[in-house]
């Protein structure tokens, strides 16, 4: 009987389990979610793959492409026709990467990358390979390797016919026929010290956003446009190598606050002769911007005085170098610079980007400076969708001529989010294009029937599309990838505001932790930025959003608060902290996001964490000697005291230490190290030319002098992102980050 009851008991479990296993295929259960790792976020292709292609449009109406969604092995250059949809290569990728292998062996590249510069005319691509230039032609992806020297090319491009390709050689500017191989010198007597094309660091970082190409080609490419720039009399800062054995040092020329500026000056070099005509620009402290007219004529030139309170738009004649005074614009604190000046082809009017009512909006003005009309007006901003600064680089997208329409991106609809308008060039008929929620960056075609939409928002990765001039889809050239996340287990920004002492609401974002539990007690780190016009609230992908959901898996709520100053509402505010910046007005604002925070019951009160980069890090110290709100704290690369920052930046937002002794003083966080409260972990790199590592070393050192504990990570030779000079390497920064994490771990 035991026998048999055993066979039939087997018997019985073996068709559970068949029947078991059919219920379970039918409803499958939920595969687990995987962990976020820090490795995972700063993964290559991981990292490349959330982002969306490269693009730029073509005089002939295609779309040059190089998509991120496909495997670096298999990825080229494209070309997209909007007529048709159609995709098709623009180049041979193995005929073009065997040719660079055949000229430069195991530094050629392994993969397709972004060409330095781009024939827009749709013939020619330029590649810079061990500091030589290389032509690869669209046509048949032929190779030509242009120069062949031991210096180094730079600066890059393409004359507007496509006939002469530009760069930089040892500070000055060559132009070279590549077609027939005939390379011609346009500048001379370039030093260490005088630079005639490349920008001083400080023109490079605060007034020219990083350009590649400091100089600008004339529309007949036949004069070329440049700053010359005398660094002789700027202080000079070092940096000591910890390699070789008697270590290498590096001097940069960055002038601190209230000292002295390099020279600038604007000169017109015409091709044909390589004279330069040098540009009378009246009195100024900073040669701001310099653009073309469309007749190759003039050259429309924006000066600043030193406390960058007054911008003049002058007229050059590119042949006798005279120019006039059209317009002078003027604020009671700063001016930000923008890159929306449009010339119309009619040679009578120009359109011109300005904050003189508060807020910053389109005008039309002829072109003697007279003013036509306001084009946009209301409670919003003109603005860009791509960078954070509000104000900065402006907001213009796009000119119709034939159909009087002008396009702008702005923040309307929610100061969180940037749309896609248009108006009419008489200031009537706003109309909203873009639809869905989040940011919207926009590329117009040349003949502006069509444009390209970056668009994501804080759910969603970027997406690339297509649309016609009034907004209507066509294309989708790549989708997000959300469902690439899906098998982590994220947590999404939730949008909020709170109110301040003084009654402004401020927005923030809040990431509730992963397994969140309205019964539990949690901690929470604050991240903030803390400058003006830098907003870090938008409803929009950015790599910290992964970043938090690591942070939110292992049970931390995060807020991201906005400042007023950084709010990116009006100009009153963004100012409201003119000689005070990054001061005692970001802590109140601060502390007003933490009482409202504190009234979340599974938020513990007893353990709130705040951290930041850059601006972020010195208003993380500043909160930190100034409050004893929070437990812990991190500093990266942060500001300590606003003498060691450069002029440009600190003197647009403090004015000099010379006329403003007392505000240096009150801002400054060396002198209140004393004060800390809190844990500190406090970072740095070695070869920050940013922010320069004296501030962190000034900092610790008052806190030792104060016997007050605290941690310091130093990152050797790395510079203000935490990556070495030239080199895409991101393991300084997955050491910074699983240091962060266990910062937090440890201290909340």
């Amino acid at each position: 009987m035991r026998r048999i009851f055993n066979l039939v008991s087997s018997s019985l479990i073996v068709v559970s389990i068949i029947v078991l296993s059919f219920v379970f295929s039918a409803y499958p259960l939920e595969n687990p979610k995987k962990k976020l790792t820090v490795e995972w976020l700063f993964d290559t292709k991981s990292q490349e793959y959330l982002r969306a292609p490269r693009h730029i449009w073509l005089k002939n109406g295609k779309i040059l492409l190089l998509d991120f969604q496909k495997e670096r092995e298999v990825r080229t250059l494209e070309l997209l026709d909007p007529e048709t949809g159609y995709r098709t290569d623009a180049v041979d990728k193995t005929k073009v990467l065997e040719a660079f292998e055949k000229e430069v062996g195991k530094e050629a590249l392994s993969y397709i990358k972004w060409p330095e510069a781009i024939d827009l005319n749709g013939q020619t691509l330029i590649y810079v390979l061990k500091g030589d230039l290389f032509s690869v032609e669209i046509s048949d992806s032929t190779v030509k390797r242009l120069t062949n020297t031991p210096t180094r090319e730079s600066s890059v491009t393409f004359s507007p016919d496509g006939k002469w390709v530009s760069f930089i050689r040892e500070n000055d500017i060559y132009v070279l026929d590549w077609q027939k191989e005939k390379l011609k010198r346009l500048t001379f007597g370039a030093t260490e010290t005088l630079l005639n094309g490349p920008l001083s660091w400080v023109y490079w970082e605060e007034i020219y956003d990083h350009t590649s190409v400091p100089y600008r080609w004339s529309p007949d490419s036949k004069a070329i446009a440049y700053l010359q720039t005398d660094d002789s009399a700027v202080s000079i800062s070092t940096f000591v190598n910890f390699k070789p054995a008697t270590q290498g040092i590096v001097r940069q020329r960055y002038p601190k606050s209230g000292q002295v500026n390099p020279k600038i000056r604007l000169g017109i070099v015409e091709l044909s002769s390589a004279q330069t005509k040098w540009i009378e620009c009246g009195r100024y402290e900073y040669l701001a911007r310099f653009d073309w007219l469309p007749d190759s004529k003039e050259i429309a030139v924006q000066t600043l005085n030193r406390k960058q309170s007054e911008l003049k738009l002058l007229l050059a004649d590119r042949r006798t170098g005279r120019s006039r005074v059209i317009l002078t614009d003027t604020q009671p604190a700063w001016i930000n610079l923008n890159n929306s000046l449009y010339f119309l082809k009619d040679d009578k009017h120009f359109i011109w980007l300005s904050e003189m009512d508060g807020y910053q909006h389109l005008y039309l003005y002829q072109k003697n400076g007279q003013l036509v009309r306001q084009l946009t007006k209301g409670d919003f901003m003109v603005c860009a969708s791509d960078g954070a600064l509000v104000s900065r680089n402006g907001g213009l997208v796009g000119v119709d001529e034939k159909t009087g329409w002008i396009y702008f991106t702005s923040n309307l609809e929610a100061l969180k989010e940037r749309h896609l308008y248009r108006i009419r060039s008489e200031g009537t008929d706003l109309e909203r294009i873009s639809q869905e929620t989040g940011i919207h960056v926009v590329k117009f075609s040349e003949s502006m029937e069509y444009f390209l939409d970056a668009h994501s928002n804080s759910t969603s990765p970027p997406s690339l599309s297509l649309h016609s001039a009034s907004g209507q889809k066509i294309l989708t050239i790549t989708p997000s990838v959300k469902s690439f996340l899906d098998e982590f287990k994220l947590s999404f920004p939730e949008f909020y505001t709170f109110k301040t002492e003084d009654g402004l609401r401020l927005p923030a974002m809040m990431f509730k932790p992963v397994n969140f539990s309205p019964e539990g007690k949690y901690p929470a780190i604050v991240y903030v930025y803390g400058g003006p016009g830098a907003q870090v609230v938008f409803n929009r992908w950015d790599s910290r959003i992964l970043w938090n959901s690591l942070l939110a898996q292992e049970g931390f709520f995060i807020f991201i608060f906005e400042v007023r100053a950084g709010i990116g509402k009006n100009k009153a505010l963004e100012t409201s902290v003119y000689k005070r910046a990054y001061g005692m007005q970001n802590v109140k604002d601060i502390l007003s996001g933490l009482k409202w925070l504190k009234t979340m019951s599974y938020v513990d009160p007893e353990r709130l964490g705040i951290w930041g980069w850059s601006g972020g890090g010195c208003t993380t110290l500043y909160t930190m000697t100034h409050s004893d709100a929070f437990k812990a704290a991190i500093a990266v690369a942060p500001v300590s005291d606003w003498y060691f920052y450069d002029t440009i930046y600190t003197e647009r937002y403090m004015s000099t230490p010379q006329d403003n002794q007392q505000g240096y003083k009150d801002t400054s966080s060396v002198l209140a190290a004393q004060n800390l409260k809190g844990e500190l972990l406090i970072v740095h790199g070695t070869y920050d030319d940013n922010v320069h590592p004296q501030n962190t070393f000034a900092f610790v050192d008052k806190l030792i002098e104060n016997n007050i504990p605290f941690e310091l990570m130093l990152y050797p030779w790395r510079k203000h992102g935490m990556r070495k000079h030239g080199i895409e390497s991101n393991v300084a920064q997955v050491h910074l980050y699983n240091l962060m994490l266990d910062f937090w771990k440890r201290n909340l």
